[in-house]
């Protein structure tokens, strides 16, 4: 949101972690993509705006469904981990996601990194926002992404 005032007259390049997220989703040829955010960055459309910028298909998420990835993100917060409920019902999430005929989906939350392995049973395409943005930093710097640990 504020990535237009912080780049403005910086001295050295500033990475903007929806760009380089995006950019995740485009190098895996998803087409419909839903973002896993919190309730701030989805009422804003962060990611939205970009994803449409390029031409994605968009699958907007359900109140309830924002509900369940609120409650992921909380609970990462507060307990350090997404408690088996919590796990049961992203499941049902993103297996009605990929009924929906989404093929890609975006973790736009640093809570949300530890569902890319449930995410990764659904979809081809799973963008983390923190290890897009990594990925950037490194390429910028000339050096590979595989020395990234993940």
């Amino acid at each position: 949101i504020l990535y237009s005032r912080w780049t403005t007259d910086a001295i050295i390049p500033v990475v903007s972690i929806i760009d380089a997220t995006v950019n995740e989703v485009r190098k895996n040829g998803a087409t419909r993509v839903a973002v896993l955010s919190s309730e701030a960055s989805a009422k804003y459309n962060v990611y939205n705006d970009k994803l449409s910028e390029y031409g994605f298909e968009l699958e907007h998420l359900t109140a309830q469904q924002q509900n369940v990835v609120s409650q992921a993100i909380t609970e990462m917060k507060v307990k350090g981990m997404i408690q088996p409920e919590t796990l049961f019902n992203t499941n049902i999430l993103l297996s009605d996601l990929k009924n929906a005929a989404v093929d890609g989906v975006i973790l736009g939350c640093t809570e949300l990194k530890s569902l890319s392995a449930p995410c990764s049973k659904y979809f081809a395409t799973v963008a983390e926002s923190n290890l897009a943005m990594a990925k950037q930093v490194l390429s910028l710097m000339g050096l590979p992404s595989y020395i990234i640990r993940t």
